[in-house]
């Protein structure tokens, strides 16, 4: 895959929408370990909308500014919507592992452009309105995940290390979630257990073959 995207001038960082193309990234979503664990928060229905890795090469530089998820979707507000971080290899504070500001998700915060050339993302919280004071690093070992809600304020460091840092996210709600298309026309599900509701918002067939994004557009349709 890293081969491919090489060959057309992109790396893991600019390209989403894995779990809707891809199947063995949607083989790694539909984890039954993974499933009970959101089912645990969100209910027994479960669907995702997005998906993608977030990789960190040692040395490049790489950062990821202070940020609340739901800022970026702009989907329907006061919905339970999880991220997932699995980690691919080993994470910690030498390698830019996720860091998070506790008690951080209980106010939508206001966002604008981004200072750092090496931010990976476009949008960042103000610096005023955070205190990174406590800040907690979520230290994972290759194949374990952490969980956070939408509105969790988190980001992280550059690698520093002479490791590979790197995971994969996984966008899961319930299925009270419904989103207007007239705002986000390219939006898509699909049902990762669970029932069905029908036409809260369009549905994918479940990716079969192998492809890898050329695009940015988390909600599975390419661009």
């Amino acid at each position: 895959m890293t081969a491919e995207l090489e060959s057309k001038g992109l790396t893991h960082n600019d390209v989403n929408g894995w779990w809707a193309i891809n199947r063995t990234y949607w083989n790694l979503c539909s984890t039954t370990d993974i499933l009970d664990c959101l089912e645990d928060l969100l209910g027994p229905d479960l669907f995702i909308f997005g998906g993608q890795y977030f990789l960190k090469n040692p040395g490049d530089g790489t950062t990821v500014p202070w940020h609340q998820d739901i800022q970026y979707w702009s989907l329907t507000r006061g919905k339970p919507i999880v991220s997932a971080w699995v980690a691919l290899w080993d994470t910690d504070a030498s390698n830019g592992c996720l860091q998070v500001i506790p008690g951080s998700h209980k106010k939508l915060l206001e966002h604008s452009a981004g200072t750092r050339p090496t931010d990976v993302l476009k949008l960042a919280v103000h610096p005023e309105d955070i205190d990174d004071r406590n800040t907690v690093d979520i230290v994972l070992k290759a194949g374990e995940m952490s969980l956070h809600t939408d509105a969790l304020v988190h980001g992280s460091h550059a690698n520093g290390s002479d490791r590979i840092r790197c995971g994969m996210t996984m966008r899961v709600c319930a299925t009270n979630l419904s989103v207007d298309l007239a705002e986000k026309p390219l939006f898509h599900w699909i049902r990762l257990r669970g029932n069905d509701p029908g036409d809260n918002n369009p549905r994918l067939e479940l990716p079969g073959e192998e492809r890898v994004p050329t695009g940015y557009n988390q909600f599975g349709q390419e661009e």
